[in-house]
């Protein structure tokens, strides 16, 4: 594990208050009398240590300007807070990826479906163009949260599982040490996701967890545990089942509460929201779609219309989209008007 190249020393006003002794207010000059009684006291050619002394030419600092954080290196040197910051995010991110053995969560999946499991990197948080943007400009900002996900799905998208790492910056800022222990990591929020057959299948009570353990790089069983993924019974197909459905096998994109299920023809999408009548859960088909030429925003086709339809929640209604993403636009169209008169007509 990578360890922080330089120790740091954080300090708030509260702390270099204590440093001084001050309980209350004190004036400029109280702070320079006591500034040089304790650099007398404390100097390193006075029998003093050069820690303590830092501690109190940082102190001094920041009750002179009244700055509320102040950072210096193991040298005394002065150091750009924010930068110190962000050197940080790249070392934390960096070693996510180094130590994260994606063939042996790979393998894991493969062992348990006997299929093939493909990786893909979802998401690496920050990337070196945004620690640059960050430290230019004339107020610069700082990495809070470190991010890596990684997803690991079979061919046809019926078995997805994601993984996602993050690690809270101000944490190690406050507690450097746990970089270079050798049995432990930094303190890192594990995501968790699972969607196998139609069904969402939660790995924990809220998906999610901490832990400081470095197990959680190589040995897949600890947070995916196979009597979680293997379940003979399978439940009822249920709002959360269908969201996840949309989610990993159909990729539809998802801007507010709405859902564009991509067709088989390239930049034409159906248009789905999700709403409940009487107690039931269905699904409206809101038309055609198109991204525009930047990709940002889905806009309705002028083109292309259909009839407003809805469907009920079920599993039928999903199989319907699972082939919606195989045929034109303008066989699915027909299949969706097919399908729902097959419904009004019992």
């Amino acid at each position: 594990m990578k360890s922080f190249k330089r120790f740091l020393i954080e300090m708030s006003i509260i702390d270099a208050r204590k440093v001084f002794g001050f309980k209350t207010k004190f004036t400029e000059k109280e702070l320079k009398s006591k500034y040089r009684k304790l650099s007398s006291e404390n100097h390193p050619d006075k029998g003093g240590s050069t820690e303590a002394m830092q501690s109190i030419n940082v102190a001094y600092e920041l009750l002179k300007k009244g700055t509320s954080t102040q950072v210096i290196d193991s040298d005394g040197n002065e150091v750009d807070w924010h930068k110190k910051w962000n050197d940080t995010a790249v070392i934390i991110r960096d070693d996510l990826i180094k130590n994260l053995d994606i063939d042996a969560y790979s393998d894991y999946f493969e062992s348990i479906f006997k299929e093939p499991f493909t990786a893909k990197v979802e998401k690496i948080y920050p990337d070196n163009s945004e620690i640059k943007q960050m430290n230019s400009g004339f107020r610069p900002q700082s990495v809070h949260n470190v991010f890596y996900d990684v997803s690991f799905s079979n061919k046809d998208n019926t078995k997805v599982f994601q993984l996602g790492l993050s690690v809270y910056i101000a944490n190690l800022m406050k507690k450097s040490k746990g970089l270079g222990a050798s049995d432990t990591t930094y303190p890192m929020g594990v995501h968790t996701f699972a969607y196998i057959d139609s069904r969402k299948v939660k790995i924990t009570s809220r998906d999610y967890t901490n832990t400081t353990k470095k197990n959680v790089f190589v040995k897949p069983a600890t947070v995916f545990p196979k009597t979680k993924i293997v379940n003979k019974k399978k439940p009822a197909f249920k709002k959360a089942s269908m969201l996840s459905a949309l989610k990993a096998e159909i990729q539809a994109d998802r801007s507010g509460d709405f859902y564009y299920v991509p067709t088989g023809e390239e930049n034409k999408y159906i248009g789905i929201s999700r709403m409940t009548m009487m107690g039931s859960a269905l699904w409206s088909i809101n038309g055609v779609y198109e991204k525009n030429e930047r990709g940002t925003r889905y806009i309705k086709s002028k083109e292309e219309t259909m009839k407003f339809i809805s469907f009920t929640e079920t599993e039928n209604f999903l199989d319907i989209l699972r082939t919606v993403k195989t045929y034109s636009l303008k066989d699915s169209i027909k299949l969706l008007n097919t399908e729902y008169k097959k419904l009004v007509n019992g």
